[in-house]
């Protein structure tokens, strides 16, 4: 979030316009206070938040399956979409989008089924408790719909 503020400064941003500033991050160390901050602070300014907990690639294993159990790290996310021949190559970093343009849907349907379960199980969603969960989804259909908007 700290980041995102002083980027603003760098370049034109017209939130009057339509701009809106997004921050992409994962639970990583956080501590559950440090995680509340970041929602709050983002609230405040008007930032979207895109939260995936334990790690982003949450996001790209919605593409194939509904998981729900706890997930230890990204390096067991990795495995699993490598290990069930879903990203067999997979690495950090790796531009997968047409892998996953096909599964954009049912992804964003499987992060939000997910989602609603956990805000009806009263679990803090930015919290060290969620995991798993992810927000991606939001920030992908609001991309969508801009992008359609052009």
């Amino acid at each position: 979030i700290k980041h995102a503020r002083q980027l603003i400064g760098q370049f034109e941003y017209h939130p009057k316009d339509g701009d809106k500033i997004w921050c992409v991050f994962d639970c990583d160390d956080n501590s559950n206070e440090a995680l509340r901050a970041a929602a709050n602070a983002a609230e405040k300014n008007g930032y979207g938040i895109a939260f995936s907990n334990p790690c982003f690639e949450y996001w790209y294993l919605l593409h194939f399956v509904q998981h729900n159990a706890y997930l230890r790290n990204s390096g067991e996310v990795i495995h699993l979409l490598q290990s069930k021949g879903w990203l067999e190559k997979y690495e950090k970093n790796k531009d997968v989008f047409h892998l996953l343009l096909p599964h954009q849907s049912e992804a964003a349907r499987r992060a939000n089924d997910r989602l609603q379960q956990l805000i009806h199980d009263g679990i803090i969603i930015m919290s060290r408790d969620s995991n798993p969960v992810t927000t991606v989804h939001k920030l992908v259909e609001y991309l969508n719909e801009q992008n359609k908007k052009a």
